[in-house]
């Protein structure tokens, strides 16, 4: 149970000062009320919370005061947006913590957070931000003295639809569903991301120019750990993933390739591993509650330190393989479920590179001269 209060803060010395105001427990009795927003709209002051959780009853509800300190009226219709009234299987699901704006020409819009119930009623993206248009309607109520007005958020459903109209006619939606990335440019690309701040000395754009090069450290992906792990978010559940990359490992452990990452405990690598001197193609996978397991391992017969990654996802399975002439010839080397790296319901998951030395300090290093990914919208499940 929780709820809202207002207290005023002191800019200079950073810390609250005066009367501590409660002014809202929700409309549910306070089940994880949070997220608050205040806004003004005609003199009057309405609070909009998030609350019920971040599962498949997160709703958003509303009240009006008309002093910022309250009382707090609530909506009589909350919540003004939620799932909890649809199926579990809808196409997005556990909508909530809003935001709302208005447009210069007098329209208004909402911001919500929500999940794509693609894979197992979630998806791998987790909760993604979806745009809601948005109305402000009086009640009709002849017997209120005080007929407020709220919003009313998807007029003509109720609901966040997969397709809207764009708000402006003139401004073309620009989606980007392909990643692409050759390391030719001095800085890296704003795309990428690491778990944490990442150890100095991870990785190198100069040392190969055209290359990203990813140094094994001894580090490897462990619980709010930091290692050489770095990827990109993904953004559809369906695409297909590759990458190029040159590795020619001197000690045994080194290993290097690329990865799917959800968390430290949940993750897909699959790589490149040098042992008892021979390099061998790996598929490890992480689930929480339980140790990384190698779901297959080979010696690459045939491998001269360089080696072409591809994963395709599709019909909830990630199909793993690799090409030892730069894609002219692709051997199918595994699959598994795409539902392994399922969001926990809060962020999403990256795919990208990987390169570790296994608890052992090594000079050994990966060198990647390029990725590719394009994602595939999925409009039916």
């Amino acid at each position: 149970e929780g709820e809202i209060w207002l207290q005023e803060i002191d800019l200079d010395n950073w810390a609250l000062k005066g009367e501590r105001h409660f002014l809202w427990r929700g409309a549910c009795g306070g089940v994880w009320v949070e997220g608050p927003h205040i806004y003004k709209r005609d003199g009057r002051y309405y609070l909009m919370v998030a609350e019920g959780g971040t599962s498949f009853n997160h709703a958003v509800m509303i009240a009006v005061s008309d002093q910022i300190t309250g009382p707090y009226i609530p909506n009589e219709r909350n919540p003004i947006l939620t799932t909890r009234n649809l199926s579990y299987d809808n196409w997005v699901v556990s909508t909530g913590h809003a935001d709302l704006i208005e447009l210069e020409d007098g329209r208004w819009f909402m911001v919500a957070l929500g999940v794509r119930g693609d894979e197992n009623r979630g998806s791998n993206m987790g909760r993604e931000t979806h745009l809601i248009p948005v109305q402000w309607e009086r009640e009709p109520f002849e017997w209120k003295k005080v007929k407020y007005e709220w919003p009313v958020c998807a007029p003509s459903t109720g609901k966040v639809e997969r397709f809207n109209p764009l708000p402006f006619q003139n401004a073309p939606q620009f989606r980007n569903t392909v990643f692409s990335d050759n390391f030719d440019a001095t800085d890296l690309n704003l795309e990428w991301n690491f778990r944490r701040v990442p150890l100095a000395k991870t990785y190198s754009l100069s040392a190969n120019p055209g290359h990203l090069r990813l140094y094994a450290k001894p580090e490897i992906i462990k619980e709010r750990g930091r290692c050489s792990l770095m990827g990109f978010r993904q953004k559809e559940s369906d695409f297909e993933y590759t990458a190029s990359m040159k590795f020619s490992p001197a000690d045994n452990g080194s290993e290097a390739g690329i990865s799917l990452f959800q968390k430290d405990n949940n993750y897909i690598h699959f790589t490149v591993i040098k042992k008892d001197g021979k390099s061998h193609l790996q598929l490890t996978l992480a689930i929480p509650g339980a140790a990384p397991q190698i779901v297959k391992s080979k010696e690459i017969s045939g491998y001269n330190h360089k080696i072409m990654f591809e994963v395709n996802s599709q019909n909830q399975i990630y199909q793993f393989s690799y090409s030892l002439d730069n894609g002219k010839k692709l051997i199918p080397f595994e699959s598994i479920e795409s539902t392994h790296i399922l969001s926990k319901k809060y962020t999403g998951a990256y795919l990208g590179f990987y390169c570790s030395g296994n608890g052992q300090e090594t000079g050994d290093f990966a060198d990647f001269d390029w990725v590719n990914c394009e994602f595939y919208e999925r409009l039916e499940r």
